[in-house]
């Protein structure tokens, strides 16, 4: 092809050479016309008409070099110009062309080297393009796609949650094909092309071998298996293990036989605690840990956990208090159980590396609540115990780490209980960060993200849920030989109510304390005697100043075992009494209490109820008491008589309990404890054995069911019992009794219509309250099955 600028040159060379040729030309004529004028007649005209015409070729060959002279720049310029544009176009359209070479052996590479099969189809399903993984599978001679499904196939290989038949949306399928290697799992997706042509029909399909995902979460599934089966299986002698030391320990024993059931059962204790971390762990790191959301109260949550582990702290001389900020609402949606869990594990670890000294637990919330948003809560524990180095604070929280790791280590456990307790919360959107100095303490703080409405308002006749800083602001508390955790608490409560708080020893008391008149006086009760010496001082007929004014709460804070001394308290002055760990509604009503609020109550009543137990259950526990305004403690009996009157209800007769249970030691245990309950209960070893009962005409009030038996599961058995419940018209209630402890098999039972899941091992006592509850219901769950 010649180059561009000889198209244009070539016009320009011809009237050039013309010019040539006319110049000669005229030479020629002008002799010719000279030379005829030489010669006579009419040569002579000839003559002159010949130069007429070579003068008119010279005026027409000046005038045209005249003309060229002129429009030569202009052309020659417009020339040079579009020929520049031309040099460009070339030189864009050859690095184009370079450019979609380069771009060729890129997509060329990428579909190559993809790892997926890419392959492109005709209307008929015949094979256009296929990159080269799709030759590693399959033969190259093959024409026609293998990613096909027939029209049964069809309708169950979609991958779930993917059967959305919106625009836009390409289905994925599922399914084993045959390959060159044998037979492999594939996952493909399948989707029209783009076309000029509207009736092209061509489409795109891209495939991918998920055999070894597969294999992989095969092996997933195989491990949650065998966990669960492991748990279970552990459970089913440990539930026998501690049963039996509970049963054992509620009959008459000496002193060493009790010590060796006691050490059983803890032991018994421990191991069941280490399968329920690994439980745990199993369940998180399988994505099948949920959390169940409820409104609760954070506050009742916190101080359930204080005093459950009190008694811990106390064996080891260590003092506990807990403190509520005044902002934290009465309700939240949280996870209670796993909030319950994290808190039970943070403050255990505090008890068990703290020495001496005290362990606080705070509740606070960052920064104020807004109705309708989520709120951060703050559940702090802090401890005066060795404190951890900073180069452990991130390996604490890591699968089997612990602080202590020499090989005389003096604190046992696995490691396990903050990795899971950080796992959860950060399940609640939340975390657990650790603050600590060697030697000085720790600080684990728990944040998790909770829901608030505010829509409750507190009861205008509740003094508890009264306006506390209006009511007590400016009023003056004195504190006289509390421990530091206890000043802890008080401190913080005292600065959200508007009270001055003195912390004194008895002896700074004595010397610098006199002088202060203070509103209210807090007095640790375990010496009766410094007690009575301080309430002296303000009794005139025993030394006192008549000066000197009554205030107005007078307070001692009890050890839960210390109640013997509150009558001797009452007579030198007391006026109200706490029992430790002290709850915030506890603490108000002694600091709000008057004697005309409750006047016909007295000490005494709530000083009987839970003696023997030294402690108040948490429901029952009296949040002060003082001679005349003290309120009312429950005359509800204790858990063991509430299991004796269990079987006496609307009947007046023991209530039947129908008990399938295939292991021996198992349904001897159940057995010992409904009939100590006074229960009639009828034991089974098989679902066989369990229908042939049930379909008797004994009737029975309720049925305990294993899941896992021999010739039946849990499950079958349920709906053959079921469906003899619809014959007869009337239903009994049912509870799962198994040593599953997978969430998944609780909601599969409660969703069939289970009343109840129990998992093993349990309390006696708490077997028995279950039960109590199922059979008070009894009357509800006796009615015509449609």
């Amino acid at each position: 092809m010649p180059h561009p600028r000889t198209l244009f040159e070539a016009p320009a060379r011809r009237p050039h050479k013309a010019r040539f040729l006319l110049i000669p030309l005229g030479f020629l004529l002008f002799a010719g016309g000279a030379f005829a004028l030489t010669l006579g007649g009419a040569m002579i005209w000839v003559g002159a008409l010949v130069w007429l015409i070579c003068g008119a070729l010279a005026a027409v060959l000046i005038l045209q070099s005249v003309g060229r002279a002129t429009l030569r720049p202009e052309r020659e310029e417009a020339l040079r110009a579009q020929m520049e544009q031309l040099d460009l176009a070339c030189e864009n359209l050859l690095d184009q062309n370079w450019e979609l070479r380069e771009a060729e052996q890129k997509y060329k590479a990428l579909l190559t080297r993809q790892g997926d099969i890419i392959l492109h189809l005709d209307k008929q399903g015949e094979v256009l393009f296929a990159n080269a993984p799709f030759e590693t599978y399959f033969e190259g001679s093959t024409t026609r796609s293998p990613f096909r499904l027939d029209a049964a196939e069809a309708t169950g290989l979609e991958v779930d949650g993917t059967s959305d038949n919106s625009p836009g949306h390409d289905p994925l399928w599922e399914k084993q094909i045959e390959t060159r290697t044998g037979p492999q799992w594939f996952r493909w997706t399948e989707t029209l092309m783009r076309s000029v042509h509207k009736d092209s029909g061509t489409r795109l399909v891209i495939a991918r071998d998920i055999s070894a995902f597969r294999k992989v979460e095969a092996a997933s599934e195989a491990k949650s298996r065998f966990l669960a089966t492991i748990s279970h299986e552990m459970r089913t002698p440990l539930n026998g293990i501690i049963g039996m030391a509970n049963l054992l320990e509620s009959t008459p024993l000496s002193a060493e036989q009790a010590s060796y059931s006691q050490a059983l059962r803890q032991s018994g204790t421990a191991l069941l605690a280490l399968v329920n971390d690994v439980l745990d762990l199993s369940r998180i790191e399988a994505g099948k840990m949920t959390l169940s959301y409820e409104w609760s109260s954070p506050t009742r949550l916190m101080e359930d956990v204080v005093e459950l582990l009190a008694p811990d702290a106390q064996e080891k001389g260590l003092s506990v208090a807990s403190w509520v900020g005044a902002n934290v609402p009465d309700k939240l949606l949280i996870d209670p159980v796993r909030v319950r869990q994290i808190l039970v594990n943070l403050l255990g670890n505090a008890i068990k590396f703290t020495a001496e000294g005290a362990i606080n637990l705070s509740l606070s919330l960052e920064g104020e609540p807004v109705e309708g948003e989520m709120v951060t809560l703050v559940m702090a524990v802090r401890d005066t115990g060795p404190g951890i180095a900073e180069e452990m604070h991130a390996r604490l929280f890591e699968e089997f780490e612990q602080a202590d790791t020499t090989r005389s280590r003096q604190h046992e456990g696995t490691g396990l209980g903050l990795a899971i307790s950080r796992r959860l919360a950060r399940m609640m959107d939340g975390d657990i960060n650790l603050s600590s100095v060697a030697g000085k303490g720790s600080t684990f703080s728990l944040r998790i993200e909770a829901a608030w409405l505010n829509d409750e308002a507190p009861e205008a006749d509740d003094p508890a849920a009264m306006d506390i800083p209006s009511i007590l602001h400016g009023d003056i508390l004195v504190g006289i030989d509390l421990t530091k955790a206890d000043e802890r608490a008080l401190f913080a409560y005292c600065h959200d109510w508007g009270i001055t708080f003195h912390a004194f020893s008895f002896e700074q008391w004595r010397t610098a304390g006199r002088e202060i008149a203070p509103d209210h006086l807090l007095i640790n009760g375990a010496e009766p005697d410094k007690a009575t010496e301080i309430f002296a001082e303000f009794d005139p007929m025993r030394g006192g100043r008549l000066t000197r004014p009554l205030p107005r709460s007078r307070i001692i804070l009890l050890e839960p075992g210390e109640r013997r001394i509150i009558p001797q308290m009452r007579n030198c002055g007391i006026s109200a009494y706490l029992v430790k760990p002290v709850r915030q509604l506890s603490l108000r009503q002694a600091l709000l209490g008057h004697p005309d609020h409750h006047p016909d109550h007295h000490v005494d009543q709530a000083s009987r109820t839970n003696e023997t137990e030294g402690r108040f259950p948490a429901d029952e526990r009296p949040h002060s008491a003082t001679a005349s305004a003290i309120p009312p403690a429950s005359t509800e009996p204790t858990d063991k008589s509430k299991s004796v009157d269990l079987a006496v209800k609307a009947s007046e007769r023991p209530a039947r309990i129908l008990l399938v249970e295939d292991n021996a030691i198992n349904a001897l245990l159940a057995r010992t404890v409904l009939d100590k309950a006074g229960m009639k209960t009828c034991l089974v070893g098989s679902g066989a054995e369990a229908l042939e009962a049930y379909g008797k005409d004994a009737p029975f009030d309720l049925a305990l069911l294993d899941l896992h038996m021999p010739d039946m599961d849990g499950l079958t058995l349920f709906d053959a019992m079921l469906a003899i419940d619809r014959e007869r018209g009337h239903t009994v209630p049912k509870l799962a009794f198994t040593a599953d402890a997978l969430q998944e098999t609780r909601a599969a039972c409660l969703e069939r219509g289970f009343a109840d899941y129990i998992i093993k091992p349990v309390q006696p006592e708490e077997l028995v309250e279950i039960l109590r509850r199922v059979l008070d219901k009894r009357d509800t769950c006796h009615k015509t099955v449609l």
